[in-house]
């Protein structure tokens, strides 16, 4: 698989946060996953010592507005005899998942986008959010976040949802682990979360009802995350908004969710169910 993130950019030597240093040297014990062929983290004797205290870390990546890219935005893909189809735009998006890190193995390399990956760079790949877009990425174990800008496809691996850069994995503390629990939430070019208008509401619609916190429309579960882009996909070409993508780990096993939402109240839940139906979409409202 190929890898990298932007381009040009300083390569900070020393530059390091928490056990993370930024020495550009391969890591021993860096090895190809058996299964993919992607580069594994090595092990946490292997990371590179600390830098000198009081370096500082990399900054978040600065959302501005950005035309696709003319490579890595096909209509769909296929790696490791998976087909992946790229979703038209990001607006909404927000998933939950396992994310893991490349490094060394890829510096310099090209990127799904044409552009070089640089490891020191806040960057990320993933595997069907246009290119390029900006997600903050939220480390669910620790409770830090980053804005990372994406630029590339991947993993491919099962059971993850994003490859953050070194960078970005350090400032997540997750260099020592290979891999973390993340929140990923799509953001506009000033940083702030994505919304959509809700589907289905006109102008003769009553007053709300009283609130109901945190409620969706669950339009699909699926233990194959193409299928469930491909719902999401299927619902935002209808006209359907505010669709996101959930991960969840049930039995050992991934289970991949499609709501739309949430909801303010119970009038506008059922509006938008009524609109589902007439496209011949049944979902069913979930508390969460």
């Amino acid at each position: 698989m190929k890898r990298a993130a932007a381009g040009i950019g300083l390569m900070w030597a020393s530059l390091m946060l928490g056990a993370c240093s930024f020495a550009p040297q391969h890591p021993a014990g860096w090895t190809p996953d058996s299964d993919t062929g992607e580069a594994q983290p090595p092990p946490p004797s292997d990371i590179p010592a600390e830098a000198p205290a009081g370096t500082p870390a990399p900054p978040d990546a600065t959302p501005k507005g950005e035309p696709k890219s003319a490579l890595g935005n096909p209509d769909s893909y296929t790696a490791l005899g998976q087909t992946y189809h790229v979703l038209p735009d990001s607006a909404g998006f927000s998933e939950r998942g396992y994310a893991s890190w490349y490094g060394p193995t890829f510096q310099g390399k090209k990127t799904s986008s044409g552009e070089r990956y640089d490891m020191y760079k806040m960057t990320a790949a993933h595997r069907t959010l246009p290119i390029p877009c900006y997600a903050r990425v939220t480390n669910l174990e620790n409770g830090k976040s980053i804005v990372v800008r994406i630029n590339d496809r991947g993993p491919f691996k099962r059971g993850r949802v994003l490859d953050l850069s070194y960078a970005a994995a350090c400032r997540l503390d997750m260099v020592q682990d290979g891999q973390a629990l993340v929140q990923i939430d799509v953001v506009n070019s000033d940083g702030s979360p994505t919304q959509l208008a809700a589907a289905g509401t006109a102008e003769d619609t009553p007053a709300p009802a009283a609130t109901v916190s945190g409620r969706f429309l669950q339009a699909g579960t699926f233990q194959d995350a193409i299928n469930a882009v491909t719902l999401r996909e299927k619902l935002l070409q209808l006209g359907v908004q505010m669709v996101e993508l959930r991960s969840d780990m049930h039995d050992g096993r991934y289970v991949y969710r499609v709501l739309v939402g949430p909801f303010a109240d119970n009038t506008t839940l059922e509006n938008t169910r009524g609109v589902l139906a007439g496209l011949q979409l049944s979902a069913i409202p979930v508390d969460n």
